[in-house]
Order: C-alpha cells, then structure tokens, then sequence
C-alpha cells in the first residue's frame, strides 16, 4: 500500500515474527502507551513519563502522524516512533525542522533491528528541506536531507 510519497506499510519477518510497520491508529493507543510506559519504565529514574508525552504529543498541533509509525508484531504494537514539527533558532535566522521521539520498543525486542525499521522504514517526501541525524551502534551518524517534508 501506499499513501501520497509516503511509505504507509511495509511488511518484513525477524526471527519468525511477522513485523508490520504502519501508520498509527485511534484503536493503537492505550496499547502503544502501555508499550511505551513498559519500554522506558525505571530506565531514567523511577517511573517514567513518557507514555504520557505520547498522549501529549498526538495532542499538538505540531504532531505529524502521516509520518509516526508504529511497529506490530503478530498483532500486538512492539514500538513506536513519533514525529513533530519544530523550529531551531539560529541568531535571527528560523529553521523549521522535524524532530523525532519518542522513539520506544517493547522490552523484550530491544536490540533486535525493530527500532532501526522504524527510524528508516519511511523516506518522507514532503514539505520542506529537512536535516535527519540519528546514531546507531553500526554508524557514528547517519544524515539524510528530506525534500519537502513540512
């Protein structure tokens, strides 16, 4: 399937489990949250929040769910990656940029490529020029120029 120039769906099988990387649905909520509340639970203090800054974030105007994805697999959401629209302030100059995070895996599928599909699976491809870094334990930094993102 396809929506516009994005990449809505694509389909690919780790370790004999079918993995479906897909735009987020309504329905996907409470489970994406609960996943994400289990994935940073007690790894940056007690607790964590960030499954509330999940709720907080589809709530922005800012958010941009034609480009957050979720990561399923067998039919239950093992990660999610969000993104939102954001500005950087260069002296008097004004960059809008798009940002992405949080970026949460089930536990248990930590370390296994799931994350990396969800950062790479979608080559968005419009709006504005666009910057993305990331870092992953292969590559000292990967840096893409997205044409027309915003």
């Amino acid at each position: 399937m396809s929506d516009g120039n994005l990449i809505s769906f694509y389909k690919v099988v780790i370790a004999n489990m079918n993995i479906i990387i897909r735009k987020e649905r309504p329905e996907d909520y409470w489970e994406t949250e609960h996943m994400t509340l289990r994935a940073f639970w007690n790894i940056h203090g007690p607790g964590c929040n960030e499954h509330l800054l999940v709720r907080k974030i589809r709530a922005s105007e800012d958010y941009l769910p034609e480009l957050s994805r979720v990561a399923e697999a067998d039919g239950k959401i093992v990660g999610a990656i969000y993104y939102t629209k954001a500005k950087v302030v260069d002296g008097d100059k004004v960059h809008d940029i798009i940002t992405f995070g949080p970026l949460a895996m089930e536990p248990t599928l930590q370390n296994t490529g799931i994350g990396r599909m969800l950062q790479k699976g979608d080559e968005p491809k419009v709006g504005e020029d666009v910057l993305f870094r990331w870092k992953t334990k292969e590559e000292a930094e990967i840096t893409q120029i997205c044409k027309n993102l915003l």
